[in-house]
């Protein structure tokens, strides 16, 4: 007699900062996913600099789980669209922190609202 003993990671919610988009540029931002405890996510972009790690600001109704080690953003419709630990190009744009209303986010904290394409990079 065999017993298969099936073991199995229970996804937890993760905040994510999400609100509506006003307009959009829809110039990609290319980088390496990270989560963030506090804000979700941010994109480590490899371009050299110092400056602090974007904060992901997602649209309504987005929403992240943690899966093991990682972070899966969902869109509205509950489809995986990113995982923290890999690399994207995410259409949208910059705005000034103080613009978006996060409580806890320094002025200085570069902000990226999602609204364009999440692709592979």
């Amino acid at each position: 007699m065999s017993v298969l003993l099936l073991v199995g990671c229970a996804s937890e919610p993760v905040p994510l900062v999400t609100r509506e988009q006003s307009g959009c540029l829809a110039a990609p931002l290319i980088g390496l996913l990270v989560s963030d405890s506090q804000f979700g996510t941010r994109v480590a972009v490899a371009n050299g600099a110092s400056e602090p790690e974007p904060v992901v600001v997602w649209g309504p109704g987005f929403a992240a789980r943690r899966q093991g080690a990682e972070v899966e953003v969902r869109d509205p419709s509950g489809a995986v669209v990113a995982i923290t630990g890999r690399s994207y190009s995410i259409g949208g744009g910059y705005v000034n922190a103080g613009e978006v209303g996060i409580p806890g986010l320094a002025s200085s904290v570069p902000v990226w609202v999602v609204c364009g394409e999440v692709a592979p990079a």
